[in-house]
């Protein structure tokens, strides 16, 4: 059974907006900045064999008036998590995702039309993780990334809006800071936003900030 939390939005487009969130251990990103380095490891109280309706059933009795949920990670396209998705949106919840779009169910989750997805590249942080389904760039949302050194602002000028271009997404980009380099970061991502107005918005992890789970 996944980590089951219910909380705000703290990024992006739902930023302040009630959801619960359904945290999958398993990560092979391995970002150096990762603040969440215990959910690399896929426990064996969290296998990939998930009950949709035992899920649902916990919602409900933690909040039956709450119908939005954001699946994240760890990263969640590794794993099968179709069926809890066709089922959440059966019982009428909004569903979102947060991914990388590095594993191998990537493909399965961009078939759903109706998912809120939001993307967060980080191949410039982990080469050797390869995007599964290059329809990520059209499919997303939003866009999420986080800026924690010079090489990753090479990778947005020259790789991130290059993508969206070529498909015609004007998704909305928001530029995180590393936790860690909060103030360095913090300037390079104001001086992205200043220089290319238009293009970036400046992103915030609220919840970290208030203390949220």
């Amino acid at each position: 059974m996944p980590e089951i939390v219910e909380t705000v939005q703290g990024e992006g487009l739902h930023t302040g907006v009630p959801s619960f969130f359904v945290r999958f251990q398993g990560c092979s990103v391995h970002c150096f900045f990762c603040d969440e380095k215990d959910t690399w490891v896929r426990r064996e109280n969290n296998s990939i064999e998930i009950d949709a309706d035992e899920i649902i059933d916990q919602l409900e009795v933690m909040n039956p008036l709450l119908k939005r949920v954001t699946i994240t990670g760890g990263e969640p396209t590794e794993q099968n998590i179709l069926a809890l998705i066709e089922r959440l949106q059966a019982k009428s919840y909004a569903v979102a995702i947060e991914t990388a779009a590095t594993g191998d169910y990537t493909q399965q989750i961009l078939d759903n039309k109706d998912l809120f997805v939001t993307f967060s590249p980080k191949q410039v942080y982990s080469p050797s993780s390869k995007i599964q389904d290059e329809r990520i760039w059209a499919r997303a949302d939003e866009l999420k990334f986080v800026i924690a050194n010079k090489e990753a602002e090479e990778y947005l000028m020259q790789v991130i809006l290059a993508k969206l271009k070529d498909v015609g997404n004007k998704c909305p980009i928001f530029l995180v800071a590393d936790w860690y380099n909060q103030a360095d970061c913090t300037a390079q991502i104001v001086e992205l936003c200043k220089q290319y107005p238009g293009h970036f918005r400046m992103g915030f992890q609220l919840h970290k900030v208030l203390q949220l789970p």
